[in-house]
């Protein structure tokens, strides 16, 4: 209930500064301790019908994987880092280049694999 909460108080935030500028160029990133097929992410997401639907960019390392986070303790690999573009923004984000960052020591400095994307000016 609380990370349902949170996302619902994020997409307030998001409409109301759609509700100024839909076409405001948005990205929203980070660690959201959910899975894909939560409540949360889809409360964050928005409609697919509506103008400020945020986009889920399909990420992949190397290998083609899309774990972003792993708990040692359980074994257990998960996607729990999203990163989420606004209509207007999607188009300038290249996806040719945009990764799950993917090196053997990556967990020196967290549990969670950082997110790559490239911008352009268009």
């Amino acid at each position: 209930m609380m990370r349902r909460n949170e996302a619902h108080l994020l997409r307030s935030h998001i409409d109301s500064i759609f509700k100024q500028d839909i076409s405001v160029k948005m990205l929203c990133y980070g660690d959201f301790n959910e899975h894909r097929n939560e409540p949360a992410i889809a409360e964050i997401i928005g409609s697919r019908s509506s103008e400020a639907y945020m986009t889920d960019l399909p990420l992949h390392d190397s290998d083609g994987l899309v774990w972003t986070h792993f708990w040692d303790s359980a074994d257990v690999y998960s996607r729990l880092d999203f990163l989420f573009s606004s209509r207007s923004l999607r188009p300038l984000i290249d996806l040719r280049k945009a990764r799950i960052y993917t090196a053997r020591d990556f967990d020196k400095a967290s549990d969670h694999r950082p997110l790559v994307i490239s911008l352009s000016e268009k």
